[in-house]
């Protein structure tokens, strides 16, 4: 798309059978990896960096190009700061600029699916015989499935890993798919420790297949919640039922 506008604007023809170039002031682009270790800037900052030169010089007329922003950081940060992205070029500006924004965040389709001159699109995918074939072919709509683990599996990864990563991604998707119960806390500072003690305890007892997923995130909850608990009403519900919960559904 880049090098089509270039292209373009320069007078020549471009691959198409046929396309429509708008005239464009300028042209970025945040593709990529790589640290400026030397100067102390991370990975995320160097993508922090250029994305924050782009959105501070960028028009409602340049063409935009976004490639997986916020994969350097935590899942939620990085998926936050997409967002924020994304809701910047399309509320803030008007018109909104052309814009690709390329992401493995599957939550970005469902807000995309709110602006009116947005579409999404992904690159067919078949699955023949159980294996996933890519078909280097861009179509309508967003990708019905996350395909991390077989590209893990065509580089070459040892195949114990594959099969465990294949658990692992399934057991993940099923907690997805669970509710769980809310948890009540009760008492002061020093209760609230011993009762997160025993959660803990609790937690690690049920050291089944993918246990250690929803324990890291429950204990998370749990720690949160207490944070506010000391002034909060107590609720009948404790951690116990939670452990409950967890047990009835990690067999």
């Amino acid at each position: 798309m880049r090098i089509d506008s270039v292209v373009a604007h320069a007078g020549f023809y471009v691959p198409a059978e046929q396309a429509s170039v708008p005239l464009v002031d300028r042209i970025y682009s945040r593709v990529g990896a790589q640290d400026q270790i030397a100067a102390g800037r991370s990975t995320f900052m160097v993508e922090m960096s250029e994305t924050a030169t782009i959105l501070n010089n960028m028009s409602s007329e340049s063409l935009i190009i976004f490639d997986e922003v916020g994969r350097g950081t935590a899942t939620e940060d990085g998926l936050a700061i997409a967002q924020a992205i994304l809701e910047h070029l399309h509320n803030d500006i008007s018109p909104a600029p052309l814009t690709l924004f390329a992401t493995h965040y599957r939550e970005l389709t469902d807000v995309a699916s709110q602006f009116d001159d947005a579409s999404t699109h992904s690159v067919s995918v078949v699955n023949h015989d159980g294996n996933i074939v890519f078909l280097h072919k861009i179509v309508e709509g967003a990708a019905d499935g996350s395909y991390g683990v077989h590209v893990a599996s065509l580089a070459g990864l040892p195949e114990s890993v594959v099969l465990r990563a294949k658990t692992i991604l399934a057991s993940l998707s099923k907690l997805e798919t669970l509710e769980m119960p809310i948890i009540g806390f009760i008492g002061t500072k020093d209760r609230l420790h011993k009762q997160f003690i025993q959660f803990d305890e609790d937690l690690k007892a049920l050291n089944k297949d993918y246990s250690v997923h929803v324990y890291e995130g429950a204990k998370h909850a749990f720690a949160n919640a207490s944070g506010m608990a000391y002034e909060a009403e107590a609720a009948e519900d404790s951690w116990e039922k939670t452990v409950a919960f967890l047990a009835k559904h990690l067999d």
